[in-house]
């Protein structure tokens, strides 16, 4: 099936997007399928995670992929509890993140039991 895309971007517009995981990166799609990469400028990249919804300026168009960067903080307005982000941190693709992530949600659970 070849999609023919109707949706013009340029540089400097601005598209909410909402993210996942590829490959274990976070990427986006647009709806003619090309791939929706996240700068490395952002000092919010840090903070993106898969199934959010992210405002970006988009500052490269190519024929298969656009580059984006982040405009504002995709944490804002959440408060993810410490649990939540550990359990993200054990989703991640780098084994030993995934160890520390385990490692002091057990440490978590062991001072709730004695309380």
């Amino acid at each position: 099936m070849i999609v023919v895309s109707t949706l013009k971007i340029n540089v400097g517009d601005i598209l909410t997007l909402h993210t996942l995981r590829d490959r274990g990166r976070i990427i986006s799609y647009l709806p003619d399928g090309k791939v929706v990469l996240f700068g490395h400028r952002s000092p919010y990249l840090n903070q993106l995670r898969p199934d959010q919804t992210v405002e970006c300026r988009v500052g490269h168009v190519a024929t298969s992929y656009v580059i984006v960067e982040l405009i504002e903080n995709p944490l804002k307005g959440q408060n993810p509890s410490l649990r939540e982000e550990l359990e993200r941190l054990m989703e991640e693709e780098d084994p030993e993140m995934a160890v520390i992530g385990k490692a002091l949600l057990h440490i978590i659970d062991r001072i709730e039991e004695r309380k």
